[in-house]
């Protein structure tokens, strides 16, 4: 049990002398709301000596239908720390002097964290399918951070659930260059409910950092292929704390992006692109309990319960 102000240990004891350059940890992870017991803050000592403080991640959370699969989520702490970016001219953060888009909360100002998810809630029409061309986290001096493949995972995880073959799974997100039309596919999740009571009804992706990162921008490039599997209203959150709530635009298949700011920008940040929808919502009419009048923003959403067994095949031209 966890005492404040108490001096909790774990000790290894090595058979033999050994070169070290790291450990390895594998936060609590029981449920998602069970990963608040995680460790977070540790010093590791080795023969006596402090030799490195570090941040753990919290771990992604895996209910009792393990859905995260055979991803490791394992954290990387190494002695000699070192953070990889890339050079990126495109990802310079705008002036102060930049346009400012109305959003009903404040942004947090250059929060740093470990654990970043992505929850997509619905499509931009399809409804059968989900899917992004990539995301680049932009840190500080507006340099992009590097990502590896295997840090990047997704519930569903890809095609590969409906027993398919494909190479658009979601280490293609972070893989660098401007091409757009590669990227990730997986089916809605909330079609697989029925077949699988425990799977989630909202899909998500998740990108685990080994190191705190301080994050200036999230910048997300649309699904191209067909550009109505493309992502509409997201949620990102950053070590289970919730940091944006928006609407994505569709792609016009030339690697734009949708760019989220979380640093000073005009009158303090928030969602800024060229494409960027200021507004669109749902209008629902209600007088005296009863539904007089519903409207859509996006004419291509439907309401109506989709047929699974119409749902069409998909295949990388």
């Amino acid at each position: 049990p966890f005492e404040k102000g108490r001096r909790h240990t774990m000790t290894v004891t090595l058979p033999v002398p050994s070169a070290l350059s790291g450990l390895a940890f594998w936060n609590y992870n029981k449920t998602r709301e069970d990963t608040c017991r995680g460790a977070k803050s540790i010093t590791i000592i080795c023969d006596g000596n402090a030799i490195r403080t570090a941040t753990l991640r919290p771990a992604p959370g895996v209910g009792p239908d393990n859905r995260l699969g055979s991803w490791d989520f394992c954290q990387v702490v190494r002695f000699c720390p070192v953070v990889r970016t890339i050079r990126s001219p495109e990802a310079r953060l705008p002036s102060a002097s930049g346009v400012h888009f109305d959003q009903l909360w404040e942004t947090q100002h250059a929060p740093s964290g470990l654990l970043i998810r992505l929850v997509l809630h619905s499509s931009l029409g399809d409804d059968y399918y989900i899917g992004l061309d990539a995301i680049s986290v932009v840190t500080k001096g507006g340099r992009r951070l590097y990502v590896h493949p295997s840090q990047v995972f997704a519930i569903p995880h890809s095609l590969a659930i409906l027993g398919q073959r494909d190479p658009r799974v979601p280490g293609n997100l972070v893989l660098p260059g401007p091409s757009p039309g590669v990227g990730w596919l997986a089916p809605k999740a909330a079609t697989l409910v029925r077949a699988q009571p425990n799977q989630t009804s909202e899909n998500e992706v998740v990108i685990a950092l080994d190191e705190p990162i301080e994050i200036q921008q999230i910048r997300i490039r649309n699904y191209s292929k067909t550009p109505s599997r493309g992502v509409k209203d997201i949620s990102i959150y950053l070590d289970h704390v919730l940091l944006y709530q928006g609407i994505l635009s569709a792609s016009d298949g030339k690697a734009s992006e949708n760019v989220i700011q979380f640093h000073q920008h005009g009158r303090g940040g928030g969602f800024s692109s060229p494409r960027a929808r200021r507004s669109d919502q749902d209008i629902l009419m209600v007088d005296e309990g009863k539904v007089r009048h519903y409207a859509r923003k996006d004419p291509t959403e439907s309401s109506a319960v989709t047929d699974l067994d119409k749902r069409p095949t998909t295949g990388k031209a």
